[in-house]
């Protein structure tokens, strides 16, 4: 943090964009209050509870970007005082209508359950735990055989 702020001082930045671990900013100097441009701090996060750390270090950040609508509301209720926003949505919302049709176009039964595995693996430490997530859904298909897997 007072690396930063030497930089700021320094470089005279405009503005402030973090995008990475945000503990890294923990307060360790109590007169670390916020920065004195406008700072957004794109938040990774999306597990409950937010570690202590976290949550001194988004205290710096006037904006907050979030990845889940979950998340957004964990945040406005733990920080009421500062702008949080969800850029994209995971929870979107499909009629049984639109579930029918995507169905009727890839030839699956419409009493069936659809599940899709957003594997892009771009990175080579298994973040995304393909294999685990494989193996979960043979569990599922066992007990629900009318289930199909969709991997992008």
């Amino acid at each position: 943090m007072n690396h930063l702020l030497r930089l700021h001082s320094d470089q005279h930045f405009r503005y402030i964009l973090f995008v990475g671990d945000v503990w890294v900013f923990s307060k360790n100097d109590p007169s670390d209050s916020s920065f004195d441009v406008p700072s957004l701090c794109w938040y990774t996060c999306h597990y409950d509870p937010i570690s202590p750390l976290d949550e001194q270090a988004l205290c710096l950040f006037d904006t907050i970007v979030c990845l889940h609508p979950s998340m957004k509301f964990t945040l406005e209720t733990l920080l009421p005082h500062k702008k949080i926003v969800l850029p994209m949505s995971s929870a979107l919302p499909m009629s049984s209508a639109d579930s029918d049709l995507l169905k009727q176009k890839w030839n699956i039964p419409l009493s069936s359950v659809m599940i899709l595995i957003n594997a892009n693996l771009q990175d080579c430490e298994n973040r995304k735990s393909i294999d685990t997530q494989l193996i979960a859904f043979q569990k599922f298909h066992q007990r629900y055989p009318y289930s199909f897997l969709f991997v992008s």
